[in-house]
């Protein structure tokens, strides 16, 4: 009995389907079905509400098709409901159902189900499900989604799954809780793991991002991109005898620059440094580049660097002082916080030698807000001076640099 139910209800699926919209069929008002095939008024043809006691096999629907089981039609203009499964054409509304909706053609509304959610052609609206959602065509709205979402090109403003997002061209925001994957990005990719593009226009952050080609910015621990900047770099600030240790990574638009400082209490620049738990400066910054020429490793350079600088103080305070290292997670994060805050900016030329071998030298201004206790007294170094900003006043330190990067 029910492998013919099953039966039934495919031949019934296949003859909806491939109707031609051309021919001519009565409309019927109110339906109500045992089965397909099985109710009153007895036919198939056009409806306005069509009620399933177990299923219901409707050719275009102009209102509601509401069923316990399952719900078939070829085109929908209103609501498309069940406790299992829906089957239609084109969907102009709502399709919900307690485990998948199916639409071979297009969506212009929401696709709502507990597991999966299919678009044969486009999605003009929202596709929502607990597993995963498909549309073969373009989205022109939002896919949300427990593990996983595909597109063939998305327009919306976010695509958003546990797992993955997979879009052909992507003008908007992915977000997925291990990777995200697109052809061309006008937006962001989003996740803790991987992101991989092909041309991204905006901002790709994760642990490891890769791109053919960026003009954006990067965030993440290995970026790679044809066209990126890339590398680590050691600097000697000789006022300040200290040492930065710096990870550059993004595109010549726009980077992000992440920096350790390490100072030394000898003159030696490359001597023996002052204990790691005294003091833990570290500093995030954007900046620009700007080629003397067309632009390649090989290419004497200029950058341009705004950062924040924060001192976090004593690791050993941080996180062994008073109550040791078993304290609330709460102290810890109270006592981990950064201590001190400065701006600066700085600017360096970047001059090729050998293979992915660079000189650096360059110019560093810290700024010391007046009347805050910003800047470490140590680092009231260089050439002084001071900038006022209406009521805002900087004492400025000038401090001269070299060192490498590769």
């Amino acid at each position: 009995m029910k492998r013919l139910f099953l039966i039934i209800c495919t031949l019934s699926l296949g003859w909806s389907l491939s109707a031609d919209r051309s021919e001519e069929s009565d409309f019927i008002p109110l339906q109500i079905s045992f089965v397909p095939g099985v109710g009153i008024p007895f036919g198939y043809g056009d409806t306005g509400l069509a009620l399933g006691v177990i299923g219901n096999l409707s050719r275009d629907v102009r209102g509601a098709s509401v069923a316990s089981v399952f719900s078939l039609a070829r085109d929908v203009d209103g609501i498309q409901g069940s406790g299992v499964f829906n089957i239609a054409r084109d969907v102009q509304g709502l399709q919900s159902a307690g485990v998948f909706n199916v639409a071979t053609g297009d969506v212009g509304g929401m696709q709502l189900a507990s597991v999966f959610n299919i678009a044969g052609g486009k999605v003009s609206g929202l596709q929502l499900s607990g597993v995963f959602n498909i549309a073969g065509g373009s989205v022109d709205g939002m896919q949300a989604a427990g593990l996983f979402d595909i597109a063939e090109r998305y327009n919306g403003p976010l695509q958003l799954a546990g797992l993955f997002t997979i879009a052909g061209d992507l003008y908007g925001i992915q977000i997925a809780g291990l990777f995200t994957v697109a052809d061309r990005v006008r937006g962001a990719q989003i996740s803790p793991i991987v992101n991989v593009a092909g041309r991204v226009t905006g901002v790709q952050a994760g642990l490891i991002n890769v791109a053919d080609s960026i003009e954006g910015l990067q965030i993440g621990l290995v970026n790679v991109a044809r066209n990126g900047i890339g590398g680590f770099g050691v600097l000697y600030d000789i006022p300040d005898n200290s040492r930065w240790y710096y990870w550059q990574s993004g595109s010549p638009a726009l980077y992000m620059i992440l920096s350790w400082e390490e100072f030394s209490e000898t003159k030696d620049p490359w001597g023996s440094p002052a204990s790691v738990y005294d003091a833990l400066p570290l500093s995030f910054g954007l900046g620009s580049r700007v080629y003397f020429g067309k632009a390649s490793e090989r290419t004497t350079y200029v950058d341009i660097d705004l950062d924040l600088n924060a001192d976090f103080g004593s690791l050993s305070e941080a996180f062994l002082a008073r109550n040791g290292p078993f304290r609330a997670p709460a102290a810890v994060v109270w006592a981990a916080r950064p201590k001190r805050l400065w701006p600066s900016t700085q600017l360096s030329v970047g001059i090729p030698f050998i293979w992915r071998l660079h000189g650096i030298v360059g110019v560093r201004v810290d700024g010391n807000i007046v009347g805050w206790e910003g800047m470490p007294a140590r680092m009231h170094t260089g050439l002084a001076g001071s900038l006022s900003l209406g009521s805002l006043s900087l004492d400025l330190h000038s401090k001269v640099f070299f060192g490498f990067r590769i």
